[in-house]
């Protein structure tokens, strides 16, 4: 069996039998703002829940009245990107 460092969203959505509008990363906690991660790009629901939940986006500090991103909240400013499926992908692979 031959592995390789990435794989496409499609490919990870398929081997863990995922589909509609699931979240963007592994962890559900972990949404990044709007042209910052193709694959939360792909979801734009997730954005906008995020945006209705007045809470940032992930690897953001909250702006003044807004709630932190859950992930960030519970690992740390950043701490979630440490995990490969967590950080923001520029461009499809």
């Amino acid at each position: 069996m031959i592995y390789r460092d990435t794989i496409s969203r499609e490919e990870a959505r398929r081997f863990i039998g995922m589909s509609g509008d699931a979240p963007p990363h592994c962890d559900a906690n972990v949404c990044h703002a709007p042209g910052e991660c193709v694959w939360c790009d792909e979801t734009p629901g997730w954005q906008q829940k995020r945006v209705d939940a007045n809470q940032a986006f992930t690897g953001h500090k909250p702006i003044k009245g807004q709630k932190p991103c859950p992930s960030d909240k519970r690992r740390g400013l950043g701490g979630a990107h440490v995990w490969g499926g967590n950080i923001p992908v520029r461009e499809e692979q």
